[in-house]
């Protein structure tokens, strides 16, 4: 017979089977990481357009009181999606880190201690097990909730960036700054 702590194999097995399953059921995995890209690609868009026009304010404007208005209009459209996209980025950082926490969680079952010998001492190590699962996969199904919500944040975010794009070509070319239209 071998030596060693009793199940320890037993809760080892136990404990990757779930981890395997918590990562099988998170279907938004490579969403996330496709969002996460589109979210950082599109901040990075909205703040060089923000910059690059605040750069050229006046320049665009030509001077004329109409002109600056028209470009502050689509400097907070920019900026408007910056941030937009900016949010949804941290709700990202969020739930990667309600995933971890769960995963965690269930591989802190590895490494409990639990006290050994008799029945009353068998149900809380079972009661302390269970409350930790339990745990883990309520972080989970949080997370998952919130990125079903969360992409229709994206929505306002492009919204706002085209809207501002349409904003100033359609004034720079009424004032005919772009040649040959």
């Amino acid at each position: 017979m071998t030596k060693g702590v009793p199940g320890k194999k037993g809760v080892s097995r136990g404990v990757n089977d779930v981890i395997t399953i918590l990562n099988g059921y998170d279907t938004f995995h490579w969403s996330r990481e496709t969002l996460a890209r589109v979210a950082d690609f599109m901040i990075l868009l909205a703040v060089i357009t923000l910059a690059g026009v605040l750069w050229n304010r006046v320049t665009l404007s030509a001077g004329s009181p109409a002109g600056f208005e028209v470009i502050d209009l689509s400097l907070v459209l920019f900026g408007l999606s910056a941030c937009i996209f900016a949010v949804f980025r941290a709700v990202l950082f969020m739930i990667e880190d309600y995933m971890e926490k769960a995963v965690n969680g269930v591989q802190g079952i590895k490494t409990g201690q639990y006290p050994s010998g008799g029945r009353k001492n068998l149900k809380k190590a079972v009661d302390s097990v269970s409350s930790r699962l339990q745990d883990s996969i309520t972080l989970w199904w949080t997370a998952r909730i919130i990125v079903i919500r969360a992409v229709f944040i994206i929505i306002p975010g492009v919204l706002f960036y085209l809207l501002g794009i349409a904003n100033l070509v359609m004034y720079l070319v009424g004032k005919g700054m772009f040649p040959g239209m």
